[in-house]
């Protein structure tokens, strides 16, 4: 029973792990920081402003969205699913067992699997 609420537990911290790494994404932001600083640059009536202003609302769109989750790689969602589940359940297995160091190895995938379910959610794919 202990190893069971020690997994509610894991299963509990990746969840708030992903929903605090899900909004960021060091890559759009640079890029966004970049291409307002062009825009700032460039000439009201100019046409590659309006392309660059159009990259620009884009991009915020898609960092900060309109607060929807999107799932925009199923594979990924389904597969990091797939070793989290995978992961919990050999880890618990093993603890039950009594092979308490051998049970953190199944916990390596499950935590391996949360990256792959918060890749899924990226929209740089």
């Amino acid at each position: 029973m202990q190893v069971f609420l020690s997994s509610i537990g894991v299963v509990a911290a990746l969840l708030v792990a992903f929903y605090q790494v899900r909004g960021l994404y060091p890559k759009s932001r640079i890029r966004l920081k970049a291409d307002l600083e062009i825009l700032a640059a460039l000439p009201k009536e100019s046409q590659e402003r309006k392309l660059v202003q159009r990259s620009v609302n884009a991009a915020v769109k898609a960092i900060y969205g309109d607060g929807k989750l999107v799932v925009h790689s199923w594979s990924d969602l389904l597969f990091g699913l797939l070793l989290m589940i995978g992961g919990v359940w050999g880890t618990i297995a093993l603890a039950l067992d009594g092979e308490y160091v051998f049970s953190l190895f199944p916990l390596v995938f499950a935590v391996l699997g949360s990256g792959g379910v918060m890749n899924a959610f990226d929209p740089e794919e």
